[in-house]
C-alpha cells in the first residue's frame, strides 16, 4: 500500500466517521457500569472532568448518545488545549474545577495517560478494560491498575481520602 493510499484511507475513514456521528447512526456506548460509577461520583461530590485527545465533534457525540454531558465540569481536547502528554489539559481542568493537584487523579487506559498525569504532577489511575495491557501503565507511575469498572469509585476513594 502506498502512502498517498494510506492517507486516501484515513481521509475516508474520518469523513465516514464523521458523517455518521452527524446523523446518529454511530453509537459509542459506556462500558458496562460506567454510568453508575459516574453517578456515584458525582453524588459524593467529586468534580469530574475529561481529558482526552479525541477531538471535540467525536468526545460531544459520545457524551450526547450517552446523555452523560452534565457529569462533567470540564471538557478538555485537543480543539482547546496541546494534545496529551502535554499538561495542558490537566491544568486546564484544575483552573476549571479549582481542585488541588494533590486532590487530583487521572482516569487512563494508555501510556500517553500515565505519562500525562506525570507530567501535569497529578496521579494516574490506569484502566484496561478498553484492551490496554496493565504492564506499561503501571511500570509508567500509575497508582494502580483495575481491570474492571466496577474497582473505579473504590480505588479513587482510596486515592483521594
Amino acid at each position: 500500500m502506498s502512502a498517498e493510499q494510506i492517507v486516501a484511507a484515513g481521509d475516508y475513514m474520518h469523513h465516514t466517521l464523521l458523517a455518521e456521528r452527524n446523523t446518529g447512526n454511530l453509537i459509542e456506548p459506556f462500558y458496562p457500569g460506567m454510568k453508575d460509577a459516574l453517578e456515584e461520583l458525582q453524588k459524593d461530590g467529586y468534580l469530574l472532568g475529561i481529558v482526552t485527545n479525541k477531538p471535540s465533534h467525536g468526545l460531544n457525540s459520545v457524551l450526547t448518545t450517552n446523555n452523560a454531558t452534565h457529569y462533567f465540569i470540564t471538557l478538555n481536547h485537543p480543539d482547546n488545549a496541546p494534545t496529551k502528554p502535554s499538561p495542558d489539559m490537566v491544568y486546564n481542568a484544575l483552573r476549571d474545577t479549582g481542585a488541588e493537584k494533590a486532590n487530583t487523579v487521572v482516569i487512563g487506559d494508555s501510556l500517553v495517560d500515565v505519562m500525562t498525569a506525570n507530567n501535569a504532577g497529578v496521579r494516574c489511575i490506569g484502566v484496561t478494560w478498553a484492551g490496554r495491557d496493565a504492564g506499561p501503565l503501571g511500570d509508567a507511575g500509575a497508582i494502580a491498575v483495575l481491570d474492571r469498572v466496577e474497582q473505579l469509585v473504590p480505588a479513587i476513594r482510596e486515592a483521594l481520602a
